[in-house]
């Protein structure tokens, strides 16, 4: 019983052998009929071979667009004023509801539109870029503090700094919104106890409205340094 199984399975393996050979074209190598193993990694080879490779995309960082809310009286022309802009064509605008979002796809063009659009005191707003948000963190003294030069000069880069109000009484409070950069360490920032010979605490910033309001015009979406349009 054994015997036949042997020539059966040699039996198999030898069709199998051939019809793979006649497939692809390849000359016999009787070895592998002698050694079947042998076979079944040729057969996982080509099996492999036969998969096409995943490439690997690398994913292009996102442009924020710009959003033209100030109403358009010549669509055409607007198109052509960008044009001469950007010596080039590789843009995309979108009109929706009143506004043109202005699409760019590089920072470069993003820039010299913001200048030209700046320039003409048009109302825009646009949004910041993901590696270039920042961190924000909350630091309890005195009021009416300068504190920017004094932590600067501690090590921390920082970006701006505002004497946040009471809302009770509206005037300057104790605390104050610590702005740095993204890459900042804040274990870095709790190590430091004082500053102007005041005593200082740090706390978590806690963002009170999960919805970005702009505090120069009042919409909703998105921040105030981003803004160029008419105050409210």
């Amino acid at each position: 019983m054994n015997i036949r199984k042997k020539v059966t399975y040699n039996n198999i393996v030898i069709n199998h052998f051939f019809i793979r050979q006649f497939v692809t074209g390849q000359s016999p190598d009787f070895q592998s009929i002698r050694n079947p193993g042998k076979l079944e990694e040729n057969d996982k080879t080509d099996r492999d071979a036969v998969k096409p490779k995943k490439q690997t995309e690398i994913k292009k960082k996102a442009i924020p667009p710009i959003v033209v809310t100030q109403k358009i009286g010549n669509y055409k022309e607007f198109i052509s004023s960008l044009r001469n802009i950007l010596n080039s064509i590789d843009f995309t605008c979108q009109f929706r509801n009143n506004q043109t979002k202005v699409y760019t796809n590089c920072e470069e063009h993003r820039h010299s539109v913001i200048r030209e659009l700046e320039k003409e005191k048009v109302d825009f707003h646009t949004y910041t870029r993901r590696e270039d948000k920042i961190k924000k963190i909350v630091l309890k003294a005195a009021p009416g503090l300068d504190l920017k030069e004094e932590l600067e000069f501690d090590g921390i880069d920082v970006v701006n700094i505002i004497n946040l109000r009471s809302r009770a009484e509206n005037v300057e409070s104790h605390s104050y919104q610590v702005c740095v950069k993204k890459e900042t360490n804040l274990r870095d920032i709790y190590k430091i106890k004082g500053a102007q010979n005041t005593r200082v605490k740090w706390a978590t910033y806690a963002k009170k409205n999960k919805i970005t309001q702009c505090y120069r015009c009042q919409q909703f979406g998105h921040s105030q340094a981003n803004c160029h349009e008419e105050p409210k």
